[in-house]
C-alpha cells in the first residue's frame, strides 16, 4: 500500500482542531467528501511513537495543483502539501 508524505496545515479553524498549526506525516488516501481525512504523524507525547490525526467529515475539496489540495470540514479548512 502506497503512502504519501505530507504537511497538513490549518488555514482557518476551530481553535482546538489541531494541537499545532501544521503536522508532518503521511496518509494513505486523499480526502473524500463525507469521510474523515486521516493521517499519521510523530507523537507529541513523550514515550509514544505516533499519533493519528482524524478530521471531521470533509464537506468540500479544492485541488490547487499536483502537490496541494485544500479541504473544508464542519469547522475548519486545511491544506495538504505532498512532500
Amino acid at each position: 500500500m502506497e503512502t504519501f508524505n505530507t504537511i497538513l496545515e490549518k488555514i482557518s479553524h476551530n481553535p482546538n482542531a489541531l494541537r499545532t498549526n501544521s503536522v508532518i506525516g503521511y496518509y494513505l488516501a486523499l480526502p473524500k467528501i463525507g469521510e474523515r481525512f486521516e493521517m499519521v504523524s510523530k507523537s507529541l507525547t513523550e514515550g509514544l511513537e505516533a499519533r493519528l490525526i482524524s478530521t471531521s467529515p470533509v464537506s468540500s475539496i479544492t485541488k490547487i495543483d499536483e502537490k496541494v489540495t485544500e479541504f473544508t470540514t464542519l469547522n475548519s479548512r486545511y491544506r495538504i502539501t505532498k512532500i
